[in-house]
């Protein structure tokens, strides 16, 4: 079982037990371990992707959580507009795959926005 999916078993069974406090991060952080982990093995002229399912159009640029049950991704939708896909952290179920980067410039790489229920000053 890989380490996403002994987190999300460890968050049933803490649900059950009502300690669900940091599951969200939990499997926040661990997602933001396996992208870098990614990121630093990839080739150039690619970068790392994150695909949502049921959410094909939304490419993820940032991964943070709120409360300890939501998992928060940022990013945009198809048209490039801003977009946020909020999930219960037992729901999570993404695909990492490497693609292309766009001809515009080097690839961003996939940001940790931390706990976006207390953003600190200033943050948009």
């Amino acid at each position: 079982m890989s380490k996403v999916g002994e987190l999300l078993a460890k968050g049933e069974e803490a649900t059950a037990t009502g300690t669900a406090a940091y599951q969200a991060r939990a499997v926040a952080n661990e997602l933001m371990s396996v992208v870098e982990a990614q990121q630093s093995s990839i080739e150039d002229g690619r970068r790392v992707a994150i695909a949502l399912a049921g959410q094909p159009d939304f490419d993820v640029r940032d991964i943070g959580y709120s409360g300890g049950a939501l998992v928060v991704f940022r990013g945009t939708d198809r048209n490039g507009d801003p977009a946020w896909v909020i999930q219960h952290y037992s729901q999570v179920n993404v695909r990492i795959s490497h693609v292309s980067a766009k001809p515009e410039g080097l690839p961003r790489p996939i940001g940790f926005l931390g706990n976006v229920a207390n953003p600190p000053k200033g943050a948009a």
